[in-house]
């Protein structure tokens, strides 16, 4: 059995499904700019940001997973809930929310059907109230 490269809900990516190529993660921290007359702006610390990931991932429909991978990721998004991430080495990275999906088909071959699509997953760290 091929073990998942990241558990997003209920939804998994790895090899035999949508095989993830990138992770890039963007951590942010949060200033306020308060205007000064005759000078610069003071900024004052407010705190950390909400973290973002940007999965990138190609599938091979005609290989493994067929074509509903992009739209099972799509569901997964519809419910409208915040998800728990789970890396492949077991790494717990919280509740994530998805915000953007995007897909390129190409190589369309016989009746539109493509023999590759690449797939970019886009989340937010959630943090609730």
């Amino acid at each position: 059995m091929v073990e998942p490269q990241v558990a997003l809900g209920d939804y998994r990516l790895g090899t035999t499904t949508a095989a993830v190529q990138e992770l890039e993660r963007v951590s942010e921290w949060r200033w306020a700019d308060k205007d000064v007359i005759h000078g610069k702006p003071q900024s004052d610390y407010i705190g950390p940001g909400l973290d973002t990931i940007e999965l990138n991932g190609v599938i091979y429909p005609h290989f493994r997973g067929g074509l509903g991978q992009v739209d099972a990721m799509r569901a997964e998004a519809d419910k409208g809930t915040p998800l728990r991430m789970v890396l492949g080495t077991g790494q717990d990275m919280g509740l994530w929310t998805i915000r953007r999906i995007s897909e390129n088909q190409t190589r369309i071959y016989d009746r539109g059907i493509p023999l590759k699509v690449e797939f970019r997953l886009s989340l937010k760290e959630y943090r609730g109230s």
